[in-house]
Parts: C-alpha cells; structure tokens; sequence
C-alpha cells in the first residue's frame, strides 16, 4: 500500500510542477489516481506471489 502512495505522491510532485512551469497539466486527476492504484496492486501482487514461493520452497525443505 506504501508503494501505491509513494507512486501516488510523485506523480502528482512532477504534474504540480509541469503544471507551474507550463500552466498545464501533465496527467489528469483520473491517471494519477489509477496509476497509483495500479502500482499498489502489482506490488501486493508481487509480495503475494513471492510468499507463496517461499512457503513452498520450506514446504519442500521439510519433507
């Protein structure tokens, strides 16, 4: 969820910024908001699947 946020913030840092330097916006407020959502999901994604992998590597360890 951090990296959603992170990925969140710093967009909406460089589309502030473009936004004073060229009084236009760089994304819309939709694809900063859904770009972060996204980044949060693959990263949750990515922890999940990683877990699992080690679970399964111990699993095999075991036995």
């Amino acid at each position: 969820m951090v990296v959603g946020f992170m990925t969140y913030m710093l967009i909406t840092a460089v589309n502030y910024c473009y936004y004073i330097v060229t009084d236009n916006a760089l994304f819309s407020p939709a694809v900063v908001f859904l770009t972060g959502l996204v980044a949060s999901s693959v990263y949750q994604f990515i922890l999940n699947y990683t877990d699992e992998q080690i679970e399964e590597m111990r699993k095999n360890k075991d036995e």
